[in-house]
Parts: structure tokens; C-alpha cells; sequence
């Protein structure tokens, strides 16, 4: 692991063409399948057919790929995977850390599963304190549902895994953050990170929506408001990084500045996606906005995937700042990003 940290470093610090070590992180989709239709979710433009991983394309990424690290997240709900539990199983068997990313709605047989064989990290999406804000942007009255679940989670797989919220910065919710904080607090959840909208590949009608009228001064207010509180009731949050980086929001919001404004992202050298059909990319976003394929774990060899000439291409592209378009949607993950995540998310 510490070649593969130090292999890495040099290479995403160089910009190589090619890389010498195992990506760092792997981000496998385990479904396309979801139980919610949130108003800003990029499935609803992008999945028209949904299905679920296979057995064999899981396991050859592993395989390939060898990773210390995997992530379950993607267009879809992981949870309703039938064989998630089998996967997170296997990567712990294995020595690697798992994560999940989750809307946390899910059947009390599920549910009971997951209190004793989650994860060690799981990541809560739920953007909104409160009921009505909820619906708002997640489209299903199940908010009293998802706390309930919390709750639950937070006491009954204490010490084994880990619960942290994640919401994406929204026009819906900007005005509550300080209560994202405060929600947290009540349910026992620790750490929260707060993400920007990424709307490239939607229907243009639904982008419009999503994106006008959004306040950016009472977002810098809340910002603020929140970070203090977070800060006076020990809760771990970016909220700081995101007050330092509010002006380039503002500019990805409201689509001032070119693609590449994404162009310093080190993703390409340190970590992969692999979607639901065994395809590989750089980035969740490259892949299911923009359709950037690199490789598929059944088709290609690990060299292959990890050096062949489409992911090549990609390297080079940001490193001469031709990206694709999604990247104009997206705070670079560059050293200063990624540390402040690496603080946010310790251990992913």
C-alpha cells in the first residue's frame, strides 16, 4: 500500500502517461437500479435500462485491479443489489476498506443486514433537514423513514461502521445548512460533506431549473452560519473549504468558465470507475455525463485498463487543459481538494 501511495503521488504530481501502481480508489457501481427519483440525480437522463452488476465483472475488477480501497456507489442504490452483502464480505476477507454511498431507504430484512455486515464507511445522501425538503428535491415522502434508520444504524453497528451524511448544494436547501448541522448533532453523526451539482448530460430544461435562481450570497451566509455551529458541536465537515472556494462554485454554477477550469483534477492517475456493465473511466462523472469510456474489466487486461491508449488520452487531455465538458461542472479534485477530502472522509 505504501509503494502504491508513493508510486501515485509521483505520478499524479508529474502527470504521466502511464502509471506503476494500483488505483487508490475504486468506485464500482453495483446497480443502476434506484428506489427514488431525486430532481438533481443524472440517472434519470442517463439509465434506461437498469440492471445489476454480475458476479464475474465484480470480481475481475478486483482481480485486475487489486485495489486498497472500493467505494459502492453510482446511478443507482446499492443497497438493492442482491448480493451486496456477498460483496462487501469479500472485499473485508480480502484486506480492502469499503464504503458505500446510500439513500439509506431500504427493507427492514435489508436493513438488518446492513447493522451487521455493512461497511465500514457508510455514506448517507440525504440533503435535507427536514421533511418538506426532502420531498423537494428527493421526490418521495420517506424522510421520518430515513431518520429512523439512522438512528438506528448510528446505535446498533457502533464501533464497526461508521455514518456520515453527505448533501449536494441545491437552491432547495442552501437556507438550511446550519439545521444540516444541527440534524446531525441530534442523530449522533459526526462528519457531513457537502458537494456541488453537477448538471452536465441533464435535459437542458431540467439544468435551467436546477440552476436559476440560485442565491449565492445566502448560500455564503449559511455557509458561514453553519461552519461555526459545525465547529462549536464537533462536527467534521468541508464547510470552511467550501466558504474558501465559493467564487469558483459561483462560476461553475452559473456556467462563467470553460472546461477547463477542471483541467488540475488528478482522478486519472489515482483512481478508477467501473459502471454496472464491467466499463471503466476515470470518473463516475467522466462516464455517466459525458460518456467517457476508458476500458471494460472483462474485456481488457489490467495494463490495458490502467495504461491503455483511451485512458492515455485522458491524462494528456488534462494535462494540455482539453477536458471534457463535465469537468466545468466540477471543483478539480487537485492536492488541495483532495486533502481537504482526505480530512472530510478520512480513510477515502
Amino acid at each position: 500500500m505504501l509503494k502504491d501511495l508513493l508510486l501515485a503521488g509521483v505520478s499524479a504530481f508529474l502527470k504521466t502517461d502511464r502509471i506503476r501502481h494500483a488505483p487508490l480508489n475504486l468506485q464500482l457501481e453495483p446497480t443502476t437500479v434506484c428506489n427514488l427519483n431525486c430532481r438533481m440525480c443524472i440517472r434519470r437522463d442517463s439509465v434506461t435500462a437498469p440492471s445489476h452488476m454480475e458476479e464475474n465483472v465484480f470480481h475481475l475488477a478486483l482481480k485486475k485491479l487489486g485495489p486498497p480501497r472500493i467505494v459502492f456507489a453510482g446511478a443507482g442504490e446499492p443497497l438493492l443489489h442482491p448480493r451486496i452483502f456477498d460483496m462487501i464480505r469479500f472485499c473485508e476477507d480480502s484486506g480492502i476498506r469499503t464504503m458505500m454511498s446510500t439513500n439509506l431507504v431500504t427493507e427492514p430484512a435489508t436493513f438488518e443486514r446492513l447493522i451487521a455486515q455493512g461497511p465500514r464507511v457508510l455514506k448517507v445522501s440525504i440533503d435535507a433537514p427536514d421533511a418538506a425538503t426532502y420531498l423537494a428535491i428527493r421526490g418521495t415522502d420517506v424522510f421520518s423513514k430515513v431518520l429512523q434508520n439512522v438512528r438506528a444504524l448510528v446505535k446498533g453497528a457502533a464501533g464497526r461502521t461508521e455514518v456520515r451524511f453527505e448533501c449536494v448544494l441545491m437552491k432547495e436547501n442552501i437556507g438550511r445548512l446550519p439545521d444540516m448541522i444541527s440534524l446531525c448533532d441530534g442523530l449522533g453523526v459526526k462528519r457531513v460533506y457537502f458537494r456541488e451539482l453537477q448538471t452536465e448530460g441533464m435535459a437542458e430544461d431540467r439544468r435551467k431549473s436546477l440552476l436559476s435562481g440560485f442565491d449565492f450570497e445566502l448560500l455564503r451566509r449559511n455557509l458561514d452560519v453553519a461552519q461555526k455551529l459545525a465547529r462549536n458541536l464537533g462536527i467534521d465537515s468541508n464547510l470552511a473549504d467550501q466558504l474558501s472556494q465559493l467564487k469558483k462554485l459561483k462560476r461553475l454554477y452559473a456556467r462563467e468558465g470553460g472546461a477547463s477550469l477542471g483541467a488540475s483534477c488528478l482522478l486519472p492517475w489515482l483512481q478508477l470507475f467501473v459502471a454496472v456493465n464491467g466499463d471503466a473511466s476515470p470518473c463516475c462523472a467522466l462516464y455517466t455525463n459525458s460518456g467517457v469510456k476508458t476500458g471494460n474489466v472483462v474485456e481488457n487486461s489490467r495494463d490495458e485498463l490502467l495504461n491503455g491508449a483511451a485512458i492515455v488520452c485522458v491524462r494528456r487531455g488534462f494535462r494540455q487543459k482539453t477536458v471534457a465538458a463535465v469537468c466545468r461542472d466540477c471543483i478539480p479534485r487537485d492536492f488541495r481538494k483532495l486533502s481537504a477530502m482526505r480530512r472530510a472522509l478520512p480513510g477515502f
